[in-house]
């Protein structure tokens, strides 16, 4: 697809000067020439920029949650052939209006690039398409080839800082202890080896039996990983906090490769190793709302849960 850039508009005007300018001045031959100059080169630049994206393959990365008032990046390919390309552009469009945008100057067979997405308040925001543009050589014509790029931005609050020595309204003296910590893991099964999994799940007795790869499933016990109950019958800013308490409690939980399961209104979900992705926790935080005092209160567990409430101290 091409269309005018805002320079051709431009140019446009300036072009319309000139053929006014070709019946009404005496010197029709020079302005002959000027329009005859430059509608060679909008032609020229409309078939460069269109062979330019012509044939072009671009593959990005789903883009990773990341927390509000950071900055996050993706990694994508561009394998332009056998032919080098030249002023390419990767322009994202979102459901809010706005635009991500990635230069990629130079592109020789399959080109690595990284894409920077500024920092954004938390929430969820699809991805409604994605184009490689073309500008080169002059800019006058941008032409554009559809990419595929699905997904969300997915923005979780931020971390609260020594988050794991936070208690709630209600929490014992154990969950104070253990900051929410929960039970241990134990084996439930197996099941098809999925992208993400880790090697050390992979049951190698089923594997051979079955002829494919296979990993075990586990669920949660009594003893290790964390627990948290989270209530949203609360105003906003508390329930900003507990999330992000939420947040900073499933980080620690993946670098010590522990189970997190939390508890809210609605769900009852466990993540980690062999259970959930992470992905699906900080999806559940990007978009958590507060509900009315009079709501439904979160499921029953355990006493030993670390509770987050209306009361949460701050």
């Amino acid at each position: 697809m091409t269309r005018p850039s805002g320079l051709a508009l431009r140019g446009a005007a300036f072009y319309a000067v000139l053929v006014a300018s070709f019946f009404a001045s005496p010197y029709a031959n020079l302005y002959f020439l000027l329009l005859v100059f430059l509608s060679i080169v909008v032609a020229f630049d409309a078939w460069s920029s269109w062979r330019n994206v012509r044939g072009v393959h671009a593959a990005i990365a789903v883009p990773e949650p990341f927390a509000s008032g950071t900055s996050s990046f993706v990694r994508g390919v561009v394998d332009g052939g056998r032919r080098r390309r030249f002023g390419l552009e990767v322009v994202v469009s979102l459901a809010d209006r706005g635009a991500l945008r990635w230069p990629i100057p130079f592109v020789d067979g399959q080109t690595a690039f990284t894409g920077a997405i500024p920092a954004r308040p938390r929430g969820r925001t699809e991805i409604t398409g994605a184009w490689l543009v073309s500008t080169w050589p002059f800019g006058f014509i941008r032409a554009r080839r559809r990419i595929p790029f699905d997904g969300a931005l997915i923005v979780y609050p931020a971390p609260v800082p020594d988050a794991s020595s936070a208690t709630g309204v209600g929490a014992g003296d154990d969950a104070a202890a253990t900051g929410g910590h929960a039970g241990t893991v134990q084996p439930a099964g197996v099941r098809e080896y999925r992208p993400g999994d880790s090697p050390r799940r992979v049951h190698w007795r089923a594997t051979a039996r079955r002829g494919a790869p296979v990993v075990s499933e586990w669920e949660a016990g009594r003893g290790s990983g964390r627990e948290i109950v989270l209530d949203r019958r609360t105003d906003e800013p508390t329930l900003e906090h507990n999330l992000g308490v939420v947040a900073a409690l499933a980080h620690a939980s993946r670098e010590d490769e522990s189970v997190l399961t939390l508890h809210t209104q609605g769900a009852s979900t466990s993540f980690g190793d062999a259970q959930r992705p992470w992905r699906g926790l900080f999806e559940a935080l990007a978009t958590a709302e507060p509900l009315p005092v009079g709501g439904a209160a979160p499921p029953p567990v355990s006493p030993g849960a670390l509770r987050l409430g209306p009361g949460t101290a701050r």
